[in-house]
């Protein structure tokens, strides 16, 4: 039986919802370590990091080091919009988004 409400969907046809969508996709795990990291913010980031880098289930450290991951090989960057041209770029971008704090 599914949990909770009815499933909704929404066409990812703009480049900013993309972008949002890849930072959420990556820090779901984020969760983990810090559960209520978007309403209270990060206190240890290098945990974090460390923590999200380690995650072998997701494809954040593929995008934020070289990796010879097997997982590594399903990726197709080609496809995806260039947001970063290097691990550096993406490192930062991702760091963006886990300093984010929802204050609603």
């Amino acid at each position: 039986m599914p949990r909770g409400g009815s499933f909704k969907a929404r066409h990812a046809n703009e480049d900013s919802y993309l972008e949002y969508l890849f930072a959420y996709i990556h820090f779901n795990p984020v969760e983990h370590v810090v559960p209520e990291w978007k309403e209270h913010g990060i206190d240890d980031m290098e945990k974090v990091k460390k923590y999200l880098e380690g995650y072998s289930f997701s494809s954040y450290p593929d995008y934020v080091t070289p990796s010879d991951r097997v997982e590594e090989r399903i990726l197709n960057r080609n496809v995806f919009p260039e947001y970063f041209s290097s691990f550096v770029d993406a490192r930062e971008y991702h760091e963006l988004w886990l300093k984010f704090k929802d204050d609603v």
